[in-house]
């Protein structure tokens, strides 16, 4: 048994211990507090999807230093009364200064931010795509909105992938949100497997018809009129739905008429359904156009009199793209084409050189005159063939 000797020996052996270790203690604690500190106020400022995760860091690097300050209490007084601890005072106040000034700043720019309908000098899209900037087709859409709209995007959140996709669907849907300065547009997150009477009660099973897919259901609040959206699977891309899905959407809930762009079909003309770069087929074009938001289709001659016979305007096509025709056209094809023209219709005419004659007088009587010969362009073009 030991004696009280031995024991105040023993503690002060442990303190002296302790006291020198102490300064390595310091040392970790400051420095990991600091660098915790810093981290989790570039969380907070830069990185909104994790702020839990920054708010936590922040908290252990507060309580390091401040272990650090507790342990170095002494020596930080007697410092601070020198002119180099005066100076470390006001360098440490100025740099709080300045953190609280960006942290100010960055949160009254995301609460104006979400607050929808920023001007064009606030927000600025520094992406090479544009990515986070509407197309002059989804603003015109919201301009012509004449009630509200509520958006629910069915996804199961059961993977990563699945919440990703979730987060892009909602910057998306974000955007046309604050582009709207007329009418309010909420939107929302659905798991089918969580809430499956608002999936009932949306027809999104009988819609999607046992597939599993996103959905996007866009509503209409006053009149009810609903519009759906089926997305991309998340296991292949996380951006699920685009622009010109959400768009369409509106458009049907807002009754507004989808323009038609019409390829004419049977004489040989380029094809719209085939993308093979080698070729020179129009697919590409196709494909632009209805990113657009333009539904585009092929017909003939036969195909469009009957939609001319209908007498149904709105069902007229906006648009009659005659690409590259190779064979000519029939008399009666002429006189149709010009009565499309006559009741406003608009035509665009792509011809080669060695195109049937009778698509030149097609345009001659509205003062059109196809030129002979090549256009070559020595800047640009595919080698080795200057044309």
């Amino acid at each position: 048994m030991k004696n009280r000797g031995e024991i105040n020996t023993d503690s002060k052996k442990l303190l002296d211990l302790f006291k020198n270790y102490s300064y390595s203690i310091q040392y970790i604690a400051f420095a990991f507090g600091s660098a915790s500190f810093l981290i989790g106020l570039m969380i907070l400022i830069f990185f909104r999807d994790i702020q839990s995760s920054g708010v936590i860091i922040v908290a252990l690097g507060i309580s390091s230093l401040i272990i650090s300050l507790i342990l170095n209490v002494t020596n930080i007084g007697k410092g601070l009364l020198t002119f180099r601890g005066l100076y470390g005072i006001n360098t440490f106040f100025i740099l709080i200064a300045v953190i609280f000034i960006l942290v100010a700043t960055n949160s009254l720019i995301y609460i104006l931010n979400s607050r929808g309908s920023s001007p064009d000098w606030f927000r600025y899209d520094l992406t090479a795509t544009k990515e986070y900037d509407l197309s002059s087709h989804a603003k015109s859409a919201l301009e012509n909105l004449t009630e509200d709209l509520e958006v629910f995007i069915f996804l199961r959140a059961d993977s990563g992938l699945d919440e990703f996709a979730i987060k892009r669907a909602g910057d998306l849907l974000s955007e046309f949100s604050k582009e709207s300065t007329n009418y309010n547009i909420v939107y929302r997150h659905v798991d089918p497997d969580i809430e499956p009477t608002l999936s009932s009660n949306l027809n999104v099973d009988r819609y999607l018809a046992g597939r599993d897919l996103p959905v996007l259901v866009i509503r209409s609040i006053d009149s009810r009129r609903t519009s759906y959206a089926v997305g991309k699977d998340p296991k292949e891309t996380i951006d699920v739905f685009n622009e010109n899905d959400v768009i369409t959407s509106i458009l049907v809930v807002n009754q507004i008429k989808q323009k038609t762009i019409l390829f004419l079909a049977g004489h040989e003309e380029r094809d719209i359904t085939s993308i093979d770069k080698i070729s020179s087929s129009f697919g590409q074009a196709r494909i632009t156009l209805e990113r657009d938001n333009y539904k585009v289709t092929s017909a003939t001659t036969d195909e469009l009199a009957r939609i001319l016979l209908s007498g149904q305007v709105d069902s007229y096509p906006s648009a009659l793209i005659i690409a590259d025709p190779l064979d000519e056209l029939m008399s009666s094809e002429v006189n149709l084409i010009i009565e499309y023209l006559n009741t406003g219709g608009n035509l665009m005419l792509l011809v080669e050189p060695d195109n049937p004659s009778n698509y030149s007088k097609l345009i001659s009587p509205w003062g059109i005159v196809t030129g002979s010969g090549v256009l070559v362009d020595t800047v640009s073009y595919v080698a080795p063939n200057v044309q």
